[in-house]
């Protein structure tokens, strides 16, 4: 990268395309004694990465807003709960000789990544009985490290600090009551279920809002709007339907809560919430779309090209099989009778696996000597080789019998018809 080359890029340009901690995560994941790579691979390494520690942390976040400590705390799972334990002490020593091995951070962060991941797979292992002061220390750990590299800031304890007005604490409270009625509605809405008690659980919830009193300023504020629209919401939407229902929680989740800058993650009948940059959000959010209808008109172009083929199959067989082919048996200087008396000569097909039967063996030979007299006159007719004869014929009877069971699903499939009924849906396609 030089100026010289016109590939040179500056800090302020890149900080127009990535953030500030992307563009750190990258510089940290190569060695600051070596040529540094700055591409779409590995800033896209740097993004997949950060978005690996943001989910963790919210995870860990959300799992501490439970009432785990009204359970059994401690090891429940005491082989997993061991190996988790060695896991957050064999990182803190990789991270150590990291930075020791001439402030190797590269090891650093995928020491770290290397914790996370297996924190994760740890919650999926363990279900609902997770060590959680084991993982609340993993979580602090990562943040401290991070923190200590330049990339995290703040003074949050666990994860990268939000830029929205507000905390968790003051959010918390309306965001459990709308993922809860969130949650019911999606359930009775994917069962069919009854409409009034959709309607129910909207009235519980405005009850339990109201009782609660008046969330505090600026996000809390926001996210008890939210709360009150998607009330509502589906209070208007239940008279259209389950689908229009689940509509309602997709627009919720996509729309209104991304704009205040909050994540909803649906889970198994439990959906998580996390806090995150508004405009980070709303940029990954306007990705996902992309992203979907890129495959979606990949989808629809396989699509095309599979009707487009058959019908091109089918087309063909339009006309039966020796009617489709005259031209092409004409230009091999033979006639529909010579392929007709041909089809008729062929030895039968062995089905069944094994060693031949006597009967089958007899068959073959009778085949072969009808076969032979007849390509002899044909040598004499046209004054080719015998073998060139019999290639042709071969050739030609392959196609025949191809096209005879395309033809054959022509009018099964309705014929003309149906051929409409794909040049239709090749029109609408486009």
């Amino acid at each position: 990268m030089s100026k010289s080359l016109k590939n040179f890029i500056t800090i302020q340009q890149a900080l127009k395309e990535h953030s500030a901690r992307q563009l750190r995560l990258m510089f940290l994941m190569q060695p600051w004694d070596r040529p540094m790579n700055f591409s779409d691979q590995t800033v896209g390494a740097a993004k997949a990465k950060e978005h690996e520690f943001k989910n963790f942390f919210g995870t860990i976040k959300a799992l501490l807003r439970t009432k785990w400590v009204d359970e059994e705390v401690g090891w429940r799972n005491k082989d997993e709960d061991f190996k988790l334990s060695k896991i957050v002490m064999d990182t803190q020593t990789k991270v150590h000789d990291g930075f020791c091995d001439n402030f190797n951070t590269p090891a650093v962060i995928n020491a770290l990544s290397e914790l996370v991941t297996y924190c994760n797979s740890y919650l999926t292992r363990v279900g609902g009985k997770p060590a959680v002061y084991m993982l609340q220390k993993a979580a602090i750990y990562t943040t401290q490290i991070l923190k200590v590299v330049g990339v995290c800031e703040g003074s949050d304890e666990i994860g990268f600090p939000v830029s929205a007005a507000g905390s968790e604490s003051e959010v918390e409270a309306p965001l459990n009551a709308l993922t809860e009625l969130r949650d019911t509605v999606r359930s009775i809405a994917r069962k069919k279920g009854s409409i009034d008690e959709i309607v129910s659980a909207c009235d519980a919830v405005a009850a339990k809002t109201l009782s609660a009193g008046p969330p505090p300023a600026r996000l809390g504020e926001q996210v008890a709007k939210v709360l009150a629209d998607f009330v509502s919401l589906i209070r208007k939407e239940a008279k259209a339907g389950h689908g229009a229902l689940l509509s309602a929680c997709d627009f919720v989740r996509d729309e209104a809560l991304t704009e205040i800058g909050v994540k909803l993650e649906d889970g198994d009948g439990n959906t998580v919430w996390k806090l995150e940059d508004a405009e980070t959000l709303k940029k990954e959010v306007a990705e996902k779309r992309a992203k979907a209808a890129e495959a979606q008109a990949a989808a629809a172009a396989k699509q095309v090209a599979k009707v487009q083929k058959e019908l091109e199959k089918l087309s063909a067989a339009a006309k039966p099989a020796l009617e489709a082919m005259a031209d092409e048996i004409a230009k091999a200087a033979l006639t529909v009778a010579d392929l007709e008396a041909w089809s008729a000569m062929q030895a039968p097909v062995q089905k069944e696996k094994g060693k031949p039967s006597p009967e089958f063996i007899a068959a073959s030979k009778a085949a072969t000597e009808k076969q032979a007299p007849f390509l002899e006159e044909l040598v004499t007719r046209t004054g080719e080789a015998n073998k060139a004869i019999k290639k042709k014929l071969d050739n030609l009877l392959k196609k025949k019998n191809t096209l005879d069971q395309d033809r054959e699903e022509y009018l099964k499939k309705g014929g003309e018809e149906y051929l409409k009924k794909l040049r239709e849906q090749i029109a609408a396609a486009r």
